[in-house]
């Protein structure tokens, strides 16, 4: 019997969210365009953000609505993540994961 770490994979439609940055706290946006299981490879798409912010070069950021691309699709591995969710990494520094749709924070002062 399958096990819910490998039944979990991403869908087309669904959006990523990526935090990075040693000193600060970056964030990028992601649309799954290929469905895809774990180790199975996905096309992910960059996206553009609306930043709100609240304060010195810190804030909330959400995906531009409606999406806007941010420069050529990425084909990217699906993993499992520490919760057993679907994640893809971005690079060595930076993993993406479901997002909850809440925004999220960034801080560009380093």
């Amino acid at each position: 019997m399958e096990t819910k770490a490998e039944l979990a994979g991403l869908k087309a439609g669904d959006i990523l969210v990526c935090s990075w940055g040693y000193s600060m706290t970056m964030k990028d946006f992601y649309l799954v365009t290929k469905a895809a299981a774990v180790g199975k490879f996905t096309e992910v798409q960059p996206l553009h953000t609306e930043d709100t912010p609240s304060g010195f070069l810190c804030g909330e950021s959400v995906p531009k609505v409606p999406h806007v691309p941010k420069g050529a699709a990425l084909k990217k591995k699906v993993a499992k993540d520490y919760q057993g969710g679907a994640c893809v990494k971005i690079e060595t520094y930076a993993t993406a994961r479901l997002w909850d749709g809440c925004p999220e924070y960034y801080n560009h002062c380093d």
